[in-house]
């Protein structure tokens, strides 16, 4: 049974049958087929680049059933195989291409691929411009040339915007003596002369004969690409290395074209501005009155004959013709001081003993890095792979063994080659987990550097998202070197998962090396689905030998008389007997040199005939100087409170450090503290302590802030964290003869 329809109710269907039918109208008018589906030669040849003879196509191919097609009408204009449009994207430019297919699959999507052009802003871009070396040529280049690449493409014939005209450089200087096109047709007309690949090598065409014969079509013609090593092959084509040139070199003398500066006009964007506005006050005012009219009505109260008087106004009501229009309430500009600059007067290193303390700094880059020549060969064959394909690896070891020196002097390495062609060219961004206040950060820093803008970490994430789904033929690879990566462990490791999951989409062109200390760290505080993502190159970094510590500092005090040779010995010796650390043992040199600058400055103030050194004896750094350099640095007040604390103080400590080494991660529970305390005891003979006095114990500890403990917590799984470094615990420790084979 269907109900009657009222005359209100008809109209309102009448109304939407119409609306709907014109939309009906408007797509069929806005896109056609032109032609009929193409023949069976014409299909085949079309899906041969496919794998296929035939229109149809097996599921097990991961491609839909496929009709090819000559030409559409879109919007009244044609488009036919091999024009040149177009293309919608999300930058302020529209990409040019050359339409090579035109299909229709099963769900009838229309697609079409296509074959890219580079617009100079592409092959030279700002972010990687290099200056101009001697000796050396650079690029001339015009707004409105294109580069020819080897790069497809596929979208939605949707995506086609119109015509554009790609003529040869003799045409357009024909067509354009001055070398200027009016603004109507400057994204119309182009030309091309040159292709270019992804080496930074520029190729010569006869555009004019290539398009003619229409050889973007031609498999054979990519071949051009792959000749790396020879200057000219066999159809004469000159291979021209070049480096990129300032923007300053397009106003030589040289160039045909001259640029054509853009000019942005304010009042144009200020009265669009101001539209806006008030388009955005309308709708305020008319939302108002329709909640006003919507809401549910109420009995209105009767007033007494004589109430004239009403309740005032909180605030009077102003008249619409005085109200002051938005776009003319600007705020004040508030006037930015600027910041004072001090003046720093760099001074260079005069004497033996500065240029000891400065090449000793660890900030101090040094020329190579010797005793690491297997390690860099190492990551270096791995990166020049990955570079093309694009991966992660994993990188550990413990502190100061040069894990992070490498990767940087490996990326320097590649840099200089990326400059003469040998690699292609790549971005490198660094991401330390010590520099970052969250873990989601992370997002923001590798977005600012491929964009250059700063957002939000939820914002950057969503257009990392994006960019690494999308292909694009203009994206440059991107090494990203994650450091301290146990300090970017979350709950839910998803930062984690992101940037190991993003590698292994095909065209993310992105490549993450992960370092942290700890060799297990993936298996230990990683899921399946992370651990599983960072692929299965490992490299570990052992700690330095005391042959390797001397010859590291060796080769940085290489050209200085400040040491003697049997305390370079001894420095190394000391520190390779407890960690190994390179960064402890140049402190250790470094602190002195200190004390053998302090202590010739005392004697020039106070000289005695007994200080005087003589020319043949002058002041060195010796066996007893480095002995007092590493009193100081290992006798500090942690270490001297470890060696006078308890016998199970220090057991407790010993077990904490062993726990943590174990497990891999900042903090532990207390329970398995005590269960490692109490095995230690027993093992040497010693009584172990009830469950109570380890919890004194723990809390006597947590007072020293030796450890840090859970607060509010006082069970069997309160967290435990060490508040000293393990070197202090092992030098305070070592002096013992209980613990010297513990440690």
């Amino acid at each position: 049974m269907s109900l009657p329809t009222t005359p209100k109710l008809q109209k309102r269907l009448d109304a939407a049958n119409k609306e709907r039918s014109s939309r009906r109208t408007d797509s069929n008018d806005v896109f056609e087929w032109v032609v009929d589906p193409a023949t069976t030669n014409t299909a085949a040849q079309a899906t041969e680049s496919i794998g296929t003879p035939s229109r149809r196509v097996t599921r097990s191919s991961n491609l839909s059933n496929r009709i090819f097609y000559k030409s559409f009408r879109k919007n009244g204009e044609t488009f036919t195989l091999g024009d040149c449009v177009l293309v919608q994207n999300d930058s302020e430019k529209p990409w040019i291409a050359i339409i090579k297919r035109m299909w229709q699959d099963e769900h009838e999507k229309r697609m079409f691929s296509y074959r890219w052009f580079n617009r100079p802003e592409d092959v030279f871009p700002k972010m990687r411009r290099r200056p101009k070396k001697d000796g050396q040529g650079s690029v001339e280049y015009d707004e409105q040339e294109l580069f020819y690449s080897n790069l497809d493409g596929g979208k939605l014939l949707q995506n086609i915007e119109s015509h554009c005209e790609v003529l040869s450089y003799q045409c357009f200087k024909s067509k354009y003596p001055d070398g200027m096109v009016p603004s109507a047709h400057r994204e119309r007309n182009f030309f091309c002369r040159r292709a270019y690949d992804a080496h930074n090598r520029f190729i010569d065409l006869d555009w004019d004969d290539f398009y003619s014969n229409r050889r973007f079509d031609d498999p054979k013609t990519d071949c051009m690409f792959e000749e790396t090593n020879r200057k000219k092959d066999g159809n004469g084509r000159k291979f021209v290395r070049v480096e990129e040139s300032d923007e300053s070199d397009n106003d030589k003398d040289g160039n045909f074209f001259p640029e054509v500066e853009k000019v942005e006009e304010e009042d144009g964007d200020a009265g669009e501005e101001e539209e806006e506005e008030e388009e955005e006050d309308e709708e305020d005012e008319a939302e108002k009155r329709k909640k006003k009219n919507n809401r549910t009505p109420t009995k209105r109260k009767r007033r007494t004959v004589g109430s004239s008087k009403s309740t005032p106004r909180k605030t009077p009501k102003r008249s619409p013709s005085k109200l002051t229009p938005r776009s003319q309430r600007t705020k004040p500009i508030l006037a930015v001081t600027p910041l004072r600059q001090r003046p720093q007067i760099v001074t260079t290193p005069s004497t033996p003993y500065e240029r000891a303390r400065e090449r000793l700094h660890v900030s101090a880059v040094p020329h190579s890095l010797p005793c690491r020549e297997e390690e860099f060969a190492e990551i270096l064959g791995y990166l020049e792979g990955a570079i093309e394909e694009g991966t992660g690896t994993y990188i550990s070891g413990v502190p100061g063994t040069g894990k992070t020196a490498t990767v940087h002097e490996v990326i320097r390495h590649l840099l200089s080659k990326a400059e003469n062609g040998n690699v292609p060219p790549f971005q490198f961004v660094e991401i330390n987990g010590m520099k970052l206040t969250e873990p989601s950060h992370a997002y923001t820093l590798l977005w600012e550097a491929l964009a250059e803008k700063r957002m939000t970490a939820n914002h950057a994430l969503e257009l990392l998202e994006k960019q690494f789904s999308t292909p694009s033929p203009r994206r440059y690879p991107c090494v990203v070197l994650m450091d301290e990566l146990d300090l970017l462990v979350t709950k839910r490791q998803t930062v984690m998962y992101n940037f190991f999951e993003w590698p292994n989409r095909p065209h993310s062109k992105l490549i993450v090396i992960a370092v942290a200390n700890t060799m297990d760290l993936p298996e230990r505080m990683l899921t399946n689905k992370v651990s599983s993502r960072l692929g299965l190159t490992r490299i570990n970094f052992q700690p330095y030998t005391h042959h390797q510590l001397i010859k590291i500092i060796e080769s940085r005090l290489e050209g200085i008389d400040a040491f003697e040779k049997d305390a370079v010995q001894f420095a190394a010796r000391k520190v390779s007997a407890v960690s190994g650390d390179a960064r402890r043992a140049l402190d250790i040199c470094r602190r002195a040199v200190e004390i053998v600058e302090t202590k010739l400055k005392k004697d020039k103030d106070n000289p005695t005939p007994t200080d005087i050194p003589t020319p043949t004896t002058a002041y060195h750094v010796t066996i007893p100087t480095i002995n007092e350099a590493v009193r100081e640095m290992f006798s500090s007040a942690n270490v001297s409170f470890i060696r006078h604390a308890s016998l199970h103080q220090k057991i407790f400590l010993l077990a904490t450090m062993q726990r943590l080494r174990r497990s891999g991660v900042a903090d532990v529970e207390f329970a398995e503290v005590a269960q490692q305390h109490v095995q230690t005891c027993r093992w040497h003979n010693v009584e172990p302590p009830s469950s109570s006095d380890l919890a004194a114990i723990c809390a006597s500890l947590g007072q020293a802030r030796c450890l840090l403990v859970e607060p509010g917590r006082l069970d069997l799984h309160q967290r435990i964290r060490l508040n000293v470094s393990e070197e202090d615990v092992t030098m305070a420790l070592k002096s013992d003869t209980f613990f010297r084979k513990l440690v």
